[in-house]
């Protein structure tokens, strides 16, 4: 079945006079095929999220990858010095506009701008920065411990959080940006190759090339602004998109599991106490590199407008998933699953269950909206 879909959406993707994002969707809605490549996905993970359309064309992608450039340009105009793990930041700037860049710079545009601001927010960036020493994803830790690799995260990274002034970068963001990071990068890399890594990814920075680097920044950064776009209201002062989806979690959960419910109440486990992190970091820390990235193909297959919505979906799924368990628990016993759930442990093969189990609750809530309010 995975080879047929993998035909199928290969000749969706191919089709002549354009393809039907409903069978795009579709496809990705228990996650992609198992054989699909890292440049099949990059590519439907941006139709998928909006950069592109089925009519956009390489030249306008680049277009946006130019706006951005210029916007890290002018946001980051310098270096940061990285001599170890913990060593304090030094925001550098070029000592004079002739001073060579590195390819990993954006030149600065001055036109339009006047005289352009080079100071750093240095908190954002310490944030960033200690926040990155710690992002080291199983099977992609040499990769994302590379020098290029954090070089153009903690940039990316700034610049949407100097971008985004109502809540600025906060932990929990540079999560979210990992599973983009690597499907561009390495969709990048098979572009440039031909090459499909699909087991050992330790040798990544040996073979990847600084523009692979810097298309995979520029895509994820297009992605960060849509999807954080729809749940920014998470990350702003008083977080009221985390307490609204607290609300529904437990609104829900007394609905179609009121025995747990009960007993979490009785127990004293809050759901903020472990489903806070499952909402700020998107599930990046409840399940390994692999399996997190075929969970957001069926993420992604929902339009990005119904993000809050899939998010409490695959939350309750979860809880009804370990339920009987938890039953059995007392506080501790509770708090110890919860916070490091069995999923770590799951292979990309065990998401499809997960995600039609998710589809059943939306189905069966569809004509009931008021539970999201």
């Amino acid at each position: 079945m995975d080879d047929r879909e993998c035909r199928l959406l290969d000749a969706e993707l191919n089709k002549e006079g354009g393809y039907n994002m409903d069978k795009v969707r579709e496809i990705a809605s228990t996650g992609l095929p198992l054989s699909i490549t890292w440049l099949q996905r990059a590519k439907i993970w941006k139709l998928l999220v909006g950069i592109t359309t089925p009519n956009t064309n390489d030249a306008t992608l680049e277009k946006m990858r130019s706006k951005y450039r210029t916007l890290a340009a002018n946001k980051f105009n310098g270096s940061v010095e990285f001599s170890s793990s913990d060593a304090p930041l030094t925001p550098t700037t070029p000592s004079s506009p002739d001073m060579p860049l590195s390819p990993l710079h954006y030149r600065k545009s001055e036109e339009g701008t006047g005289v352009i601001e080079q100071r750093f927010d240095l908190s954002q960036l310490r944030q960033i920065r200690l926040d990155l020493v710690r992002t080291r994803p199983d099977r992609f830790s040499r990769f994302f411990g590379g020098r290029k690799a954090q070089f153009v995260l903690t940039r990316l990274l700034y610049v949407w959080g100097v971008t985004n002034p109502a809540c600025g970068y906060v932990q929990g963001i540079n999560d979210i940006a990992v599973p983009f990071f690597i499907v561009y990068a390495l969709g990048e890399l098979q572009k440039r190759t031909g090459d499909h890594l699909s087991t050992n990814f330790d040798h990544i920075n040996e073979i990847l090339v600084d523009d692979d680097y810097l298309t995979a920044e520029c895509d994820t950064f297009l992605t960060l602004q849509i999807i954080l776009n729809e749940v920014q209201d998470n990350y702003i002062a008083g977080r009221p998109g985390v307490n609204e989806y607290i609300r529904t979690l437990n609104k829900m959960l007394s609905r179609v599991h009121p025995a747990l419910h009960g007993h979490l109440k009785e127990i004293g486990v809050a759901e903020e106490q472990f489903a806070l992190r499952w909402v700020n970091c998107i599930f990046a820390r409840e399940f390994s590199s692999l399996t997190l990235i075929r969970l957001w193909d069926g993420i992604l297959s929902e339009e990005i407008r119904n993000l809050k919505s899939t998010l409490i979906y695959i939350s309750v799924t979860l809880l009804m998933k370990f339920g009987d368990r938890i039953l059995q628990y007392d506080f501790e016993k509770s708090m110890l699953l919860l916070q490091r759930l069995p999923t770590l442990e799951w292979t990309p093969e065990e998401i499809p269950t997960l995600l039609a189990e998710a589809y059943v609750w939306r189905c069966l809530f569809a004509e009931s909206p008021q539970h999201l309010r």
